[in-house]
């Protein structure tokens, strides 16, 4: 390579890393203290992990226990203990972290949590409702309202991401973090219910309705954690590529079940 074309690879290099250089110098860092908290948070490792996916499992199993019976049952109060519950919303932002902080193992150990934990849920959901209620029960209205999306739920769930992303880097706010799992919580369940009550036509509005939430949620999220400079910048501007390909297919994602969400209203 001549040192003339050296030079032309050096500036097309900076110039893809100029507009990210130019963002994270515009924000607060974190602290070096915080910053190690949130990532311990977020990315356990080792026996940490597995402990981590223990309480998980058993929390995310409640969560959909306790949603399947507000849901059958009509009820508004016991479907909020339910998003109270759910700890779905850690490992989706997980992702996110990890997509904009150039960690290509971490993002894919917390997206096969997230799609199994996601698998599980809805077949969780489906085998409490085949064993408690006959397949000619009637559907609820708190089934119905999560099995019609439209898109004010695209900002809804764009909402939720950027809520439960600043409250997981700003600890002062980090109580609202429950508050937002409703966003990944319910819909879950009701594609188990809606399925196992025969209604695969409302099974899939819920999909489509958790599908949304969870591309705005990633989305949202990782520009937030790009906003509050997550990673150290320095670790940012050298992983631009990667962080940029991250965010254009969350975007993607999004505009997909946008134009769904559309055509379907």
């Amino acid at each position: 390579m001549s040192a003339r074309e050296s030079e032309a690879g050096g500036e097309e290099r900076s110039g893809r890393s100029m507009w990210l250089e130019w963002l994270v110098n515009r924000t607060v860092n974190l602290t070096p203290e915080r910053r190690r908290e949130v990532t311990g948070d977020l990315f356990p490792e080792g026996s940490e992990l597995r402990s981590y996916l223990y309480r998980f499992t058993i929390l995310q199993s409640l969560s959909v226990l306790i949603a399947v019976f507000g849901l059958i049952s009509n009820s508004t109060a016991v479907v909020i203990g339910a998003m109270l519950v759910a700890p779905l919303m850690r490992p989706v932002l997980a992702v996110g972290a990890a997509m904009v902080s150039g960690w290509p193992a971490r993002q894919g150990t917390f997206f096969t949590v997230v799609v199994a934990a996601s698998a599980g849920s809805a077949f969780l959901a489906w085998a409490t409702t085949k064993l408690l209620l006959p397949d000619s029960t009637p559907i609820s209205a708190e089934i119905l309202a999560r099995t019609s999306p439209t898109l004010i739920d695209v900002g809804i769930a764009l909402a939720a991401g950027a809520a439960g992303a600043y409250a997981t880097v700003r600890k002062e706010v980090g109580e609202a973090l429950p508050g937002v799992a409703v966003a990944v919580a319910l819909p879950l369940a009701t594609v188990g219910v809606t399925f196992a009550l025969g209604r695969t036509d409302l099974a899939w509005g819920a999909l489509l309705l958790y599908l949304t939430n969870l591309a705005g949620i990633v989305l949202v999220g990782a520009l937030v954690f790009l906003l509050t400079v997550f990673a150290p910048k320095l670790q940012m501007i050298g992983e631009v590529r990667r962080i940029r390909a991250g965010i254009i297919t969350a975007a993607v994602a999004v505009v997909l079940v946008s134009i769904s969400l559309g055509i379907q209203s």
